[in-house]
């Protein structure tokens, strides 16, 4: 009887454990239901609403609908199933998270500007992701590719920006937030600043992609940075290639102003400037290099590489096979860097191979040089002063080794 009583009671017991279990069960579902209709009451997007399909456009006219309509603060992907040519400023203003591709996107799309006036723009608090589109104008059109105002972000990672044109930042003018890990900006041209990409009061990151083929035009003195011009600004590079590019006056490839260029990788190549720094110019600024290669740029003046008139230090990297021919008695100087600024720090990295037609291959100084923290004039005196030590040495030893070896035979001619 006391078994079949606890086989009951223990029975009856599970009974009662699995209907409290139920009823938890059954109270959390009704809640969670409850909260979903009364969010979705009060949102724009349903949370049960999972991956929907993209937004395809056809024409300008939906294009603009579309981003118009694009829910505050939510990531809305739109697709272009055709080239658009666009009559007026595209803006993605502050909420909007836009993301456009071309459908199929192999298709690669063209997003066209109208005449005199920029393709994109991004506001403060806008996101504009570019990811399988070229944004660009028909030829003789002017206007940047894409402007980046104040507090708006940009980030690309495949796609074009290509064949704009316009006073500063051809391609890119970035007063935000600029992130490009892929895609190109080619064939951009700007009349002072920034054939590819100029980034005021901002912030660039670079890890991947290309800047190649742009060029700054006008023939003055401010006409610089045929791939990026960096004014105030912070300029991250740690991939991809800057190549190709073209300026008047300083940095064929970057022209780093008043602000602060890190290059850990990726490379600078091939670029071009009539008077300083084919690779790069650093003026009045910070160029920190712990990695990646400069090579095969030109200049005419100086700095075939790299022309220093501000702070550079050098941790590792390599600067080879850039070049400067000039003919006239003042430039042809610094193959590799020309430096003429505050301070050139070298902690490591390696710099060979460069051509200067008048002097200084490799490094032309004009300015302090430091190889592992010693000023170079240091090092060059301790040098001639350890030099003059040991030759002193030498004399001393062997004078009196020629006394020591004529007292031996006076002694023995007396012997004798």
């Amino acid at each position: 009887m006391c078994v079949n009583g606890r086989s009951k009671f223990n029975l009856q017991s599970q009974r009662l454990g699995r209907g409290k279990v139920l009823f938890f069960v059954s109270l959390l579902f009704v809640v969670l239901l409850v909260f979903s209709c009364f969010v979705s009451m009060f949102s724009v997007v349903s949370p049960f609403v999972l991956g929907a399909s993209n937004i395809v456009v056809s024409d300008e006219a939906e294009l603009v609908a579309a981003v118009n309509n694009a829910p505050s603060w939510v990531s809305v992907v739109i697709a272009l199933d055709r080239d658009i040519t666009l009559t007026k400023r595209l803006d993605i203003l502050e909420g909007k998270d836009i993301r456009l591709i071309s459908e199929p996107e192999v298709a690669n799309f063209r997003l066209v500007g109208a005449f005199d006036s920029d393709t994109l723009s991004v506001g403060y608090g806008g996101v504009l992701y570019l990811d399988g589109i070229c944004v660009t104008h028909e030829n003789g059109y002017a206007g940047h590719g894409v402007f980046v105002y104040i507090g708006g972000t940009l980030l690309m990672c495949s796609g074009k920006i290509s064949d704009n044109q316009s006073d500063d930042g051809g391609g890119v003018y970035n007063m935000g937030a600029f992130v490009m890990s892929g895609g190109a900006i080619t064939n951009n041209t700007a009349g002072h600043y920034g054939g590819g990409v100029c980034n005021w009061d901002a912030s660039f990151v670079m890890s991947g992609g290309e800047i190649s083929g742009n060029a700054v035009s006008n023939n003055t003195s401010d006409s610089s940075g045929g791939g990026v011009y960096n004014q105030n600004s912070v300029f991250t590079l740690s991939g991809g290639k800057i190549s190709n590019n073209v300026a008047k006056f300083r940095g064929g490839g970057v022209c780093n102003q008043k602000s602060n260029f890190t290059m850990s990788g990726g490379e600078i190549s091939d670029n071009t400037v009539d008077i300083m720094g084919g690779g790069v110019s650093n003026r009045m600024a910070v160029f920190i290099m712990s990695g990646g290669v400069i090579s095969g740029n030109r200049a005419i003046f100086g700095g075939g590489g790299v022309f220093n008139a501000g702070n550079f230090t050098m941790l590792g990297g390599k600067i080879s096979k850039n070049s400067v021919v000039h003919t006239d008695s003042g430039g042809g100087f610094g193959g590799g860097v020309y430096n003429g600024g505050d301070t050139f720090n070298v902690f490591g990295g390696v710099i060979w191979g460069n051509y200067a037609s008048k002097g200084g291959s490799d490094v032309y100084n004009y300015g302090e040089v430091y190889f592992f923290g010693v000023r170079s004039d240091v090092i060059i005196v301790g040098c001639v002063g350890v030099v003059f030590v040991v030759a002193a040495m030498v004399f001393i030893f062997k004078k009196r080794r020629r006394a020591h070896v004529a007292e031996k035979l006076s002694i023995r001619s007396i012997e004798g």
